[in-house]
């Protein structure tokens, strides 16, 4: 993940913080997450093409903005399709 994400492999410190997420108990998800905080955020100077192309291909939706029907609807087949129930703004609702 990390390698597509920055376009290079993961420095060694890198490696062993992404890691220890998951020798903590994390999952898969919670690298993901760090990976993606990362990129939202302040990159070394090698980085910023692929912070660039991050943030110009995952603009998040403001406030009250609902994403387009294409995209809303593979969400949702998504939503029924795997964990079997609708989607839902926390994530727990079972339907």
């Amino acid at each position: 993940m990390f390698n597509e994400a920055y376009e290079r492999a993961p420095s060694s410190s890198e490696f062993s913080a992404l890691n220890a997420i998951l020798s903590g108990g994390g999952t898969k998800g919670d690298v993901l997450i760090n990976i993606i905080n990362g990129l939202r955020g302040t990159v070394g100077s090698g980085d910023t093409a692929a912070q660039q192309f991050f943030l110009n291909e995952t603009q998040p939706d403001s406030a009250g903005q609902l994403a387009g029907l294409a995209a809303r609807e593979q969400v949702a087949s998504i939503y029924l399709a795997v964990p079997l129930r609708n989607v839902d703004a926390q994530g727990w609702m079972i339907g």
